[in-house]
């Protein structure tokens, strides 16, 4: 059976709106605009250019609201990270179409992410093996091996406690792999 791609879409349509309800209730909630954030990532994933544009500035916009509202919130400088590395990755012809619909809000480089990734880490380190790995895969990105090389260690000692965690986990294993030595896999630990 294949994913229904359409109600996934419904579905977050309607996380969106109970997170737009949220914030109209309590506006001074970092919660309500985490999650309306997150929702409008999710959405951009399956809409055109010109939505995910649209989608990216309420994703970025709510997501500095949530972190003026909690600043010592780990994930959400991780979710920011995350922000970065994406625009770190787009396309010249999509940062163009972007920044003519949006302006500069599309600007970001893969050190934007690492300082947002560290933010995160250095608030609640070890807080969440997926923040190590992107931390790595910054490195990497800069060419900064025996970085990528610590923050892969990192990851692969970190505990593994969720489905995303073992995701996570795998995605260093991989690096490790690919950049550092040969591991054995563990597949099936969680």
């Amino acid at each position: 059976s294949g994913v229904n791609v359409a109600h996934i879409s419904d579905t977050i349509r309607t996380a969106i709106s109970y997170s737009q309800a949220a914030i109209r209730l309590d506006n001074d909630s970092w919660h309500s605009h985490k999650w309306y954030a997150i929702c409008c990532g999710s959405l951009s994933q399956s809409e055109s250019t010109q939505e995910k544009a649209r989608l990216g500035v309420e994703f970025k916009t709510h997501l500095e609201v949530a972190i003026d509202l909690a600043p010592n919130e780990a994930t959400l400088y991780h979710l920011m990270g995350n922000w970065y590395f994406e625009l770190s990755h787009l396309s010249w012809v999509m940062k163009k179409a972007a920044t003519t619909l949006y302006g500069d809000i599309f600007a970001g480089s893969v050190e934007q992410a690492e300082e947002m990734f560290l933010k995160a880490e250095n608030l609640n380190p070890g807080f969440w093996i997926r923040n190590q790995v992107f931390l790595a895969k910054c490195c990497l990105k800069r060419g900064d091996k025996s970085g990528a090389e610590r923050w892969t260690r990192q990851a692969l000692g970190g505990k593994v406690s969720t489905p995303d965690d073992q995701l996570a986990r795998t995605e260093a294993e991989n690096l490790s792999r690919e950049n550092f030595w040969e591991i054995p896999s563990s597949e099936g630990l969680l």
